[in-house]
C-alpha cells in the first residue's frame, strides 16, 4: 500500500489539520450537520474550541445540578429524597409507595428505603388510606412543607440567576425550546 492509499493517512490535503496532522473526515449526520469523528465537532467546529450546542447543554445541566445540590445541602435531603416528597405533595391526600417508585422510575422497595430516610427526617409520614385500608400514604408533614417551600425559594432565585443574561424573549424562546426537546425525548 503506498502512502496516498495508507488507511491510516488521510488521502487528500483537505483532510490534514493545519501543521499536517492528520484527522478522520468529517461525516454527515441525519439532517445535514456534519460531525468531525475524533473531535466530536459540528460543521464549522473541527479546530475551534466553540462547543456544538449538545456539548452547552450538558455543561448547563452540570451548572443547573450543581446549584441544586447547593441548594439541597443545608436542608437535608437527597434529590432522590426530595423528588419523592414532592410526590407525596403533590398527591392530594398523600401517594401510595407505588406512585412514588414510578415518580422516581426506581423499584418500589428502593422506594420504601426513601421514605424511611425521609420519614426519619420528619418529612413525612405513613398513614392508611381512608379509601383502601390496604393501602399506606406517604403524607408531608408540616417540617416537609415548609422545607419544599423553602427550596423552591431558593431554586427560583438560582433559576433567575441562571437566566438573568436572557431577555424575556430569549427565556420564553429557551423554555420553548427546551420544552420541545424535553417532549421528544419522552423525558
Amino acid at each position: 500500500m503506498n502512502r496516498r492509499t495508507s488507511p491510516k493517512e488521510p488521502a487528500s490535503p483537505a483532510e490534514r489539520a493545519p501543521g499536517g496532522h492528520a484527522h478522520p473526515p468529517a461525516h454527515k449526520h441525519p439532517g445535514g450537520h456534519t460531525h468531525d469523528a475524533e473531535h466530536g465537532h459540528g460543521a464549522g467546529h473541527a479546530h475551534s474550541h466553540e462547543p456544538d450546542t449538545y456539548e452547552l447543554i450538558v455543561r448547563a445541566a452540570r451548572q443547573v445540578r450543581r446549584r441544586w445540590m447547593e441548594t439541597l445541602e443545608p436542608h437535608g435531603p437527597s434529590p432522590h429524597e426530595f423528588r419523592a416528597l414532592k410526590a407525596a405533595i403533590s398527591a392530594d391526600g398523600g401517594a401510595r409507595l407505588a406512585d412514588v417508585a414510578a415518580r422516581l422510575r426506581i423499584a418500589p422497595r428502593s422506594a420504601t428505603e426513601v421514605v424511611d430516610s425521609l420519614e426519619d427526617k420528619g418529612l413525612v409520614r405513613r398513614t392508611p388510606s381512608p379509601t383502601d385500608r390496604r393501602a399506606i400514604l406517604v403524607v408531608p408533614t408540616d417540617a416537609g412543607l415548609s422545607l419544599a417551600d423553602e427550596v423552591a425559594a431558593a431554586r427560583a432565585t438560582h433559576g433567575a440567576e441562571l437566566l438573568a443574561p436572557l431577555d424575556e424573549a430569549e427565556s420564553a424562546q429557551l423554555h420553548a425550546l427546551l420544552a420541545k426537546v424535553v417532549d421528544a425525548a419522552g423525558a
